[in-house]
């Protein structure tokens, strides 16, 4: 949840209008498939690159052009990044 208030927060600075709505909609997605491993997680088990860059790393990016706090995000875009590098080493 705090993600995506981090998220949505930098969205309408962006102009771009997320509500809860959008959230609630994450969270059903996420629970209809609770046995399925997502795309990340699967990236990092098998040393693959994965998509955080272009997801919460842009968030964490445009969030400080725009002297936005996103702690949240900053550090799970840290400690994924971490990981996966580990994991590419590794593999």
């Amino acid at each position: 949840e705090s993600l995506m208030l981090e998220a949505i927060q930098v969205a309408q600075a962006l102009g771009v209008f997320l509500g809860p709505q959008d959230m609630e909609r994450a969270f059903q997605a996420v629970e209809a498939g609770p046995s399925n491993m997502n795309s990340m997680l699967q990236d990092v088990k098998h040393g693959r690159p994965t998509e955080l860059p272009w997801l919460n790393g842009y968030i964490v990016r445009e969030a400080k052009r725009l002297d936005i706090d996103t702690p949240v995000n900053r550090t799970v875009t840290a400690l994924v990044s971490y990981l996966s590098e580990q994991n590419q080493k590794t593999s």
